[in-house]
């Protein structure tokens, strides 16, 4: 109590000589104390809202950091933190999307920004931001990253309906409007919207019909995604048979991989695969050979 005390009464200069000694000393225990110093001194949210614009980026993640916990009170400090997700410095990126994760509902408006940082090249700053969108709730997120998806900017909408899928089974208000980007010209944003609509967990009499249709697109990458997603469905996709039993022959590896997994999760429904699948045990792919021999088991129930 007594070192939030203090830290509160020294003001801001406190809290920036705080901060560079947590961004810059050379003794660890110093770091560690500066930043504990920082965490509970009370006037945190003010100081670090004004840290985020420090011309140092060891200093503005250091304030970006200290707002981890700050929850709904953090509000203050989300346009500084959305202008810090263009640092840059990686790990300051990283720092600000967690901080924006933490403040909640109130820092909605960043989603647009959150879900950008999606493609970026850092890994860290793409798990931050996935994260922090999560956080931010899906009462929020989901209308936000829904009316993304309409953007002409090709990364957006891919971005955007990945984390819809990230999201899971709370972004089903968002599946009328992925389900629109079935019908798109790029490839990539149908790949992403089919991986999305299992991942959320799209009703079978809406995704069978879309996805038998999709066995058949002209790009690989479609036909692949269509079929993983017929692996997750087992008997409901009994409709998908013919179609599936089609692209055993497909020129993609992975393709006839998951069209005879998909197979094998329907199960006796999907008698009729059977002698495709016995010429699939001689495919030239162990794995795909190995997916053959496995939905042959699980249809007609030998070992």
């Amino acid at each position: 109590m007594a070192a939030e005390f203090a830290v509160g009464d020294l003001g801001m200069e406190a809290y920036r000589v705080l901060a560079e000694l947590a961004a810059h000393d050379k003794d660890p225990a110093v770091r560690k104390d500066a930043e504990f110093l920082i965490n509970y001194g009370t006037q945190k949210v003010k100081a670090a809202t004004e840290l985020l614009r420090d011309k140092d980026p060891a200093v503005r993640k250091v304030a970006a950091d200290s707002l981890w916990d700050v929850g709904e009170g953090g509000k203050i400090a989300v346009p500084a933190l959305m202008k810090m997700l263009r640092d840059k410095d990686a790990t300051a990126r990283a720092a600000a999307a967690t901080a924006l994760g933490s403040i909640g509902t109130n820092a909605e408006g960043a989603v647009p920004a959150l879900t950008e940082m999606l493609g970026d090249k850092e890994a860290d700053v793409r798990l931050a931001a996935c994260v922090a969108v999560k956080e931010i709730g899906p009462e929020a997120v989901v209308p936000a990253l829904t009316s993304l998806l309409r953007d002409t900017d090709r990364p957006v909408p891919v971005d955007a309906v990945k984390t819809l899928g990230a999201i899971g089974p709370e972004a089903k208000a968002a599946v009328p409007a992925v389900m629109e980007l079935l019908q798109n010209r790029d490839p990539a944003i149908r790949a992403a919207a089919v991986d999305a609509l299992a991942s959320i967990g799209a009703k079978a009499d809406i995704m069978v019909p879309a996805l038998t249709k999709l066995l058949r697109d002209d790009e690989v990458r479609v036909r692949m995604a269509a079929a993983y997603s017929l692996t997750k469905m087992g008997p409901s996709a009994k409709a998908a048979v013919p179609a599936l039993t089609e692209r055993l022959r497909d020129k993609g590896i992975g393709v006839r991989r998951y069209a005879a997994l998909a197979l094998g999760a329907i199960g006796p429904e999907a008698e009729g695969a059977v002698p495709a699948l016995k010429e699939l045990l001689h495919d030239e792919n162990e794995m795909v050979r190995d997916s053959a021999g496995q939905a042959l088991r699980r249809i007609t129930g030998t070992r």
